[in-house]
């Protein structure tokens, strides 16, 4: 497998599962479930335009089902951090030590969550061929443009 498919995959992923999260923040969606049905509802499609055998579907699946399990516990997270930091940020005397260490607790969680989701992802392309990689580069060149290194 090579550097541009492997990263390719990641990327494209990585990239669904940040604006899912991102996208039930910004639009006020209070149900981080309906945007994982989205979610799920694309990979479906990102697998039937490759081809995908019904083994590959099903292990494939499984692996989107963590991912999504994974991203809703994150902005379940998220939303009680956010709110913690603001109640923080808001009172008489803000806590900028303890507000420090919340951020990077925060942040540390969601690199956390971003790791976990790149060894999923790693997992997925495990799984593909060589041209249905070749197909995803494809198809993600026709919508954003050539890949960079």
């Amino acid at each position: 497998m090579s550097k541009n498919n492997v990263g390719l995959l990641i990327a494209g992923l990585l990239i669904c599962v940040f604006l899912s999260l991102a996208g039930c923040q910004r639009q006020q969606l209070t149900d981080p479930e309906k945007m994982g049905q989205k979610f799920e509802t694309y990979f479906d499609h990102v697998l039937k335009s490759i081809d995908a055998t019904a083994e590959q579907k099903e292990q494939i699946n499984a692996i989107i089902a963590e991912i999504r399990h994974d991203a809703v516990t994150v902005y379940h997270a998220n939303d009680l951090n956010q709110g913690l930091i603001v109640n923080g940020i808001l009172t008489d005397d803000p806590d900028r030590t303890a507000l420090h260490e919340k951020l990077h607790q925060k942040t540390m969680e969601m690199d956390s969550f971003a790791h976990r989701t790149l060894d999923h992802l790693l997992e997925i392309n495990a799984l593909l061929t060589a041209e249905q990689r070749a197909e995803l580069k494809y198809r993600y060149e026709q919508s954003h443009g050539k890949i960079t290194q």
